[in-house]
């Protein structure tokens, strides 16, 4: 399979050099009249689809797309398809700008037909306009116009940001976050914390959720909220997320060899998109288990809304998979994001993490407790089991309780530990229920 890290091939290369020749002689040409403009375009989710059409399928439809960005622009202006999900366009009346950003999403919106199936496709893409050709090169423009298009990206996918001198300085430190990420892979400086998870009413431990942090050598232990975000657009969230998913493995097969009083302890590892989506998520996990020695049934992946909804029928398959394997699935964070548990019905779940804003929203209004209650008692209906994490009072573990969930997290329990602080929390735990 083609490795989709897009190393600047010769072809790439020549791409690249041809399109800033052009912009150089448009630059260069005295009837071609100021704001001049380029857009840097970014098909969103493309990896993740190329992973599920293959890559002849997947070129088929880099193709189509194409060919309807050159239908977006007239005849003093022209597109390069740079590489993968890569294109840029140059505008000869800059005052188009926005007219033709609103044109290319119309166009990437409407289906395309592959394998036959439609599919819908849209673009991030930043714009570097030039009022002023003599005081700026080719070379300005297109990484101006590119770092505007990691500007928009940073605020959600199908944006598009036009560049200051302000993104500059913004980009500047998330591609310093990126070096030092990739430096922070290869000298093994991520950690596992633990979070205890506990049932309602008898306090009987069940496990822990496994939550990545990086020992940064300057600013000390961050949480993943911190560097999350630059390591998946840099395409490194899922060599962090397979660590993570190994030495969670790890220490538990350590800590149930240790504490018998805990033949079930399982850990609640997080699965990335780009994890739910990968062609060999189930052979990377059963080579975790197989290498550690850990049980399947003791590992739980959780996946969150947002995964499962980019590609809802790749990612049944996967469950599918991981569940004959023995793994079981949690679905994070209900209730923050679009699914129903109707919809839900149709993926392979052994438990859902609830929210605890969502909660608080139902039971804001007495009225809507009834509902909280039918919550749970679908997903019960379902096969699965209930946690609700964020528990910060005795009063929450109280009401909660009584809504007969079945688990809780959160800091009234424990705030996250570390390996060795983990370890003495779970003595702590056998010496009290050995006396």
């Amino acid at each position: 399979m083609k490795k989709i890290l897009d190393p600047v091939t010769m072809e790439e290369a020549a791409r690249r050099s041809g399109f800033l020749s052009k912009v150089g002689n448009s630059l260069d040409n005295p009837h071609v009249k100021e704001p001049l403009a380029i857009i840097y375009i970014n098909i969103d989710f493309f990896r993740l689809a190329n992973i599920e059409l293959g890559y002849i399928n997947g070129n088929q439809l880099i193709s189509d797309i194409f060919r309807r960005l050159i239908s977006c622009f007239g005849i003093d202006e022209f597109v390069e398809h740079l590489y993968f999900d890569n294109f840029v366009a140059f505008i000869a009346d800059g005052s188009r700008t926005l007219t033709l950003i609103e044109k290319i999403q119309e166009e990437l919106a409407r289906p395309f037909t592959v394998k036959g199936k439609a599919i819908s496709v849209s673009a991030t893409m930043g714009v570097a306009v030039s009022q002023k050709k003599e005081l700026e090169t080719p070379e300005e423009l297109l990484r101006n116009a590119e770092i505007a298009m990691f500007y928009a990206r940073s605020h959600g996918r199908g944006n598009f940001e036009i560049y200051q001198t302000e993104i500059r300085t913004n980009f500047t430190q998330r591609f310093e976050m990126e070096l030092e990420l990739r430096r922070a892979i290869f000298n093994n400086e991520f950690l596992v914390y633990y979070q205890p998870i506990v049932a309602f009413g008898s306090n009987e431990f069940k496990g822990f959720e496994a939550l990545a942090r990086w020992k940064h050598p300057t600013r000390g232990i961050l949480t993943a909220t911190q560097f999350l975000e630059v390591a998946e657009e840099a395409k490194l969230l899922e060599a962090i997320s397979y660590t993570v998913l190994k030495r969670a493995c790890n220490q538990t097969r350590e800590w149930k060899a240790k504490f018998g009083l805990y033949p079930m302890l399982s850990v609640s590892v997080n699965l990335s998109t780009g994890q739910i989506l990968d062609p060999n998520l189930v052979m990377e996990v059963e080579k975790a288990l197989i290498q550690t020695g850990l049980e399947a049934f003791s590992l739980h992946l959780e996946i969150s809304e947002d995964s499962l909804m980019v590609n809802p029928e790749l990612a049944a398959r996967q469950l599918l998979n991981l569940k004959v394997l023995g793994v079981k699935a949690v679905l994070d964070g209900f209730g923050i994001g679009k699914s129903s548990l109707g919809w839900l019905s149709r993926f392979q779940l052994d438990e859902i993490k609830f929210d605890r804003s969502f909660l608080y929203q139902l039971l804001e209004n007495r009225k809507t407790i009834a509902l909280a209650e039918s919550v749970v008692n679908t997903a019960r209906n379902l096969g699965m089991k209930v946690v609700v994490k964020g528990i910060e009072t005795e009063e929450q573990v109280k009401k909660f309780g009584n809504l007969k969930f079945d688990y809780f997290q959160g800091n009234f329990l424990s705030f996250p530990l570390s390996a060795e602080d983990s370890n003495n929390w779970l003595e702590t735990q056998v010496s009290a229920r050995s006396k």
